[in-house]
Formats: structure tokens, sequence, C-alpha cells
């Protein structure tokens, strides 16, 4: 579905965040027939100021509002398909897409690249990113990662992160499209796990160009055994980075990077990027040339500072136990406290307590809704570990500074959301600077 298909019908917009809100200001140039309502459960933070005969803003339940009296509905990612409203709606014989499902159905001269994935996704497209901009590209990054799609740049090259969200309603329109990895997340949004990862597999709808997936990833594998067209990463013969360079299937094509990031997994990330830029032919020479210069994301296993001799590691971002397992492995070798916890989704914490019990850290400090759940896990797989249990992020940081060891550091690495503390995982982290910086100096 196109935009020239909404003229004259009966369009209504479910959520109304910066992605409806950007779609909005398109749909009114196509003409809807009347002004476009939007169903909001709750008012909508710093909306524009539409004109009446325009917007028709209507806040309350979903339950209350006339979804089926629409043709149309476009939903925000902030709201579920899976809603009995919006099922209610689809059974109706209502069409259901979104603002990203529209972009992508647009003709466009420039390519498009499309990643997702559980997690690494953001830091992916930034690598495709500062790899293609190093080659002379013009780059319009935007999807999931910040900017709505509608909101791009002309550009060379589009870089698109996909949500699962955004992935439900997809109906194709990338041509070179990738997937990170796949762990069991925002099952409450999808209503389980198969879900999931059947949404995420959409950005394999027929279309594509090329499409990767991680070489290495067991669920990823298994998942997409069955699917044609499908290139590896991070395992032979594609693209693989490892500690002795950078290679392609056998042959070793340059060093290892002398880069900031660290850790197994943003080596699958940078090797997923070349494979997508690879894939459109740029020259790859100017881009591992300039990947000393790349920072990385804030909150993504980012030093934040010094105290006393102990670094201060911020990996907000981490919200599902793997992430917090693989920022344990990227920093093997020292000495650590940890703090995890927040939101309870009810995943499984069994593989961080298996690894601590072979590689203990100085102490795991515990905090949030789940800790429960995780002192669980801890106690049954790995009993010795130390651990303390608090019930915030400003007593776990205080724990872990009267816990803290001569050096090394301080890991926050939650292994959850932070919707039980924070409005988001940007929040937390900042917060966690903030007491870095009311913990003293050196």
């Amino acid at each position: 579905m196109r935009l020239e298909d909404l003229r004259q019908r009966r369009v209504g917009i479910v959520g109304f965040g910066r992605e409806g809100q950007s779609v909005a200001r398109k749909l009114l140039n196509f003409g809807p027939a009347g002004p476009v309502p939007v169903f909001c459960e709750t008012p909508p933070v710093s909306p524009q100021q539409w004109p009446e005969q325009e917007l028709d803003l209507r806040v309350g339940p979903l339950a209350d509002q006339p979804l089926t009296e629409m043709q149309v509905l476009v939903c925000s990612p902030g709201v579920s398909i899976y809603r009995p409203e919006i099922q209610a709606a689809k059974d109706a014989g209502v069409t259901l897409t979104s603002s990203t499902a529209l972009w992508f159905a647009e003709a466009r001269s420039a390519p498009v690249i499309g990643v997702t994935g559980t997690k690494g996704k953001s830091t992916t497209c930034k690598l495709i990113e500062h790899l293609l901009v190093a080659a002379g590209r013009r780059v319009g990054l935007g999807g999931n990662i910040g900017i709505p799609v509608w909101e791009l740049p002309p550009a060379d090259v589009y870089v698109v992160e996909l949500s699962s969200y955004q992935l439900s309603l997809y109906a194709g329109g990338a041509d070179v499209v990738l997937l990170t990895n796949l762990f069991p997340e925002h099952l409450d949004w999808h209503g389980g796990v198969d879900c999931y990862y059947r949404d995420k597999l959409n950005i394999f709808r027929d279309g594509f160009r090329c499409g990767f997936v991680n070489g290495r990833d067991p669920v990823t594998m298994e998942r997409t055994s069955t699917m044609a067209g499908l290139e590896l990463f991070n395992a032979e013969p594609g693209w693989i980075v490892r500690p002795s360079g950078i290679y392609h299937g056998l042959q070793r094509r340059w060093d290892y990077p002398d880069w900031r990031l660290k850790g197994e997994h943003n080596a699958a990330n940078l090797a997923a990027a070349l494979s997508a830029v690879d894939a459109l032919e740029v020259d790859l020479q100017p881009g591992v040339d300039a990947l000393p210069s790349f920072r990385g994301l804030p909150h993504r296993l980012q030093r934040v500072g010094q105290r006393h001799g102990v670094q201060w590691i911020d990996d907000s971002i981490s919200t599902t136990p793997q992430t917090t397992l693989a920022a344990l492995m990227a920093l093997s070798g020292q000495e650590l406290v940890v703090i995890v916890g927040g939101h309870d989704r009810g995943l499984d914490w069994e593989p961080v307590a298996r690894h601590l019990a072979a590689h203990p850290v100085r102490c795991l400090v515990l905090n949030g809704a789940n800790r429960e759940r995780v002192s669980a896990a801890m106690a049954r797989y790995c009993p010795d570990q130390p651990l303390v249990e608090c019930e915030d992020l400003d007593q776990a940081v205080f724990q872990a500074q009267r816990r803290r060891p001569p050096s090394g550091a301080i890991l926050l690495s939650p292994g959850a959301p932070s919707y039980d503390q924070f409005s988001s995982f940007e929040e937390r982290g900042r917060r966690f600077l903030r007491l870095l910086e009311t913990a003293g100096s050196d």
C-alpha cells in the first residue's frame, strides 16, 4: 500500500508519538476523506499544533474508539497490533499498515539497507553509515534508531534500523537486509516468542536483493534454515572479524582494527556492516581505514569515567540477559562489580548464572523488579557468586561503590528494560552518569 492509495479513504492513526506525527504530515498531503482521526490512550507529548479541520485527536481507551469504522489504520510502534481492539478492526476488514511500511512502498532511486536483530542493530547501522561516509557516500540513517523515515533527507544510500514492532507490518522494500541475531524480547508486545521471531523474520519478505544472517547465532540459523537466497556473515564463506584480522571466507584482508569497540558481539556487528556495504559494491578500504575514529553509541559498553582507580562502564542498552552475558565476555579478565536488574519480563537468567559459575565477578548487585528472579537463578547455578540485593539503581550504585575492586570496573549492564524505574534505557544511563559525578574524584 502506497500513500497514493489512501486518497479519499477513511484513514486513522493509532498512537501519536514522533513516528505517528511524522506520517500524519505526509497523509494530509494525500487528502484522506475528512479530518484524520488520531487514536491515543494518553495525550501525546508536546504535539505540534494541527488545524482541527485536518486532524481529529481523540484521547481515551482504544476499546472506546471507532476503529472498525476506518478503512485503513496506520499503526504506530508503541501500540501492539496484537491487541484485541486492533485485531477486531482487522477482522472487520480494516487494512493495517504503518509509517515504515508506507515509506518502503514508495519508489526511490537510492538503495536501502534494512537492519534488524534483537541486539546489535543500532551499532551495526552506525558502522554501515561510518563505512559508507568514509567511501564518500551521502547516508540517510533513520528508522528505529531515532529519525523517522519520512524525515530523512535525500541520500545516496538509506540505512534503516527496523524494530520487531515496525517489522510486524513490513511488506518488503529494502534492497539489502540483514539480521544480527535472535533472542527472546518484547514478548508482551508480540504475545510470545514465536510471534516475535516471526515478525523479525519479516525482514526477509520477497523483493530484497541480498540478505544476510549471523552464521554463529544458533537461533537465527535454525529459524532461517528453510529460507532461500540468504548469505552468511560472521562465518565462512562470508565476512568474519577474528582477533587475527578481518577475513572474507578464508582470505585475510586486513589486520584486526585498532578501534574502541570490544567483544565478540561487536566483531559480529562489524562483519554484518562489511557484508551490507560490500553488497552495494562500495570500496571497503576507506571505511576500514577509518574504523579507529568510530566511537560507538552512548550506553553501549561506554566508559563514562573513573573514580578511585575504577572504571565506570555504562551498558544501559542491555535489556536481555544475553546482552549482559556479552558484556561480561567482552570485559573478561577484568575485576568487576556488575549491576543488573530492572523490569521483569520473565526472561531466563540461566546462561548468565552458568557463566558466573565458571567466571565469577567480585560482586553482583541486583536491583529492580526482577531481582528475585535473578537471585533465584544465581542460587541455583552459581551459589558461591557474591551478590547483594537492592530496590533501585541509586542503592545499587551505592552498594557497588562499597564493594569496588582496587582496580577494574563498575559495570551497569542491567539485562532488563528500565520501565520499573525509568522511562527509557537512556534515562537510566544518564542517572548512572549523574551518580558517577557525585561519587567524588580520584
